[in-house]
């Protein structure tokens, strides 16, 4: 992990929110792709970018789904949401659980 270019388990979302897996990376990068493709419709609905609260509840939501039926498997990995609001320059971190309860750190 100290060489440039060989972690894979650290992904830009938005320009100021990034997301850190562990667990299975596929599952990791559906939940990031899932997560960039949130940001982006919020951008263009309301002009901003994605509060981290609200990208960690819909992908939260998003995990939880794949627990409650037995035809999908639930995923395999946990997530960290960080981010920094662009107003007041407060950080945040929400982790994610495999079956998709949000807890916020302080």
């Amino acid at each position: 992990m100290l060489v440039p270019g060989t972690n894979k388990r650290t992904y830009p979302v938005n320009r100021h929110s990034g997301m850190v897996i562990a667990g299975l990376v596929p599952d990791g990068r559906q939940l990031v792709n899932r997560g960039r493709q949130e940001s982006v419709n919020y951008k263009n609905a309301y002009g901003e970018e994605m509060p981290a609260n609200m990208l960690s509840e819909h992908l939260g939501q998003f995990m939880h789904a794949y627990t409650l039926y037995g035809g999908l498997r639930p995923f395999g990995c946990s997530v960290l949401i960080g981010d920094v609001d662009p107003d007041t320059k407060k950080p945040s971190l929400f982790e994610l659980a495999p079956s998709g309860l949000v807890f916020k750190y302080k």
